[in-house]
């Protein structure tokens, strides 16, 4: 059980922690009474919200990007109930600017995208981090890019690893899922789209 248990926080059974995944530090300092104690600690942690979750959008392959490019996301987890759910829920879920909690990323409860429709659409920039509040720690969620032209992308990596992607509705075109996971198994998603050389 410990094993089973230290694999599925570690990198293959070593001491280095998974790739984005969060964690929780304590410490304990102890004052010597009589003065002359002092502490001075300094990390590169990123810290987290609880229930949070950080989506991030790249774009590689090219040296430039449309500013006005847009990106459609669908965000599903489980609610109180065993299925999965996409709709925002007043109170348990918020998706906004991870830079500023005050603005809420655009939002569509129905959007066209490349001829297809989807349902409760989020639209990220590249470069742009979105910040998913989700009711707990223990909250199982999943992420889906949809409808990714592959004559345009030739290449979707999630979090450094790509990935297959499922065939859209419409031909040439594929829906890009993350797997099922846990807000503390998985603090941070970063979605990379390689722009293809293909010039035909």
């Amino acid at each position: 059980e410990v094993d089973a248990w230290l694999d599925g926080i570690f990198k293959d059974g070593g001491t280095v922690f998974k790739d984005y995944s969060g964690h929780t530090m304590k410490m304990y300092y102890m004052e010597r009474g009589a003065g002359a104690s002092n502490i001075h600690m300094r990390f590169n942690l990123a810290p987290y919200t609880a229930g949070e979750v950080l989506l991030e959008k790249e774009v590689s392959g090219t040296e430039t990007t449309d500013s006005g490019m847009l990106f459609p996301f669908q965000i599903f987890y489980k609610d109180s109930t065993t299925s999965y759910v996409y709709q925002p829920v007043t109170g348990d879920f918020s998706v906004t600017d991870s830079q500023d909690a005050s603005v809420p990323i655009s939002y569509a409860a129905s959007a066209t995208v490349n001829g297809m429709t989807y349902e409760h659409v989020f639209y990220l920039k590249p470069g742009q981090i979105a910040s998913i509040k989700l009711p707990r720690e223990e909250t199982e969620y999943y992420i889906v890019e949809c409808g990714q032209d592959t004559g345009t992308y030739d290449k979707v990596t999630i979090n450094g690893t790509e990935n297959e992607g499922t065939a859209a509705t419409k031909d040439g075109y594929r829906d890009y899922k993350t797997a099922e996971t846990t807000v503390s198994g998985q603090k941070k998603v970063i979605y990379d789209n390689h722009v293809s050389n293909y010039s035909g």
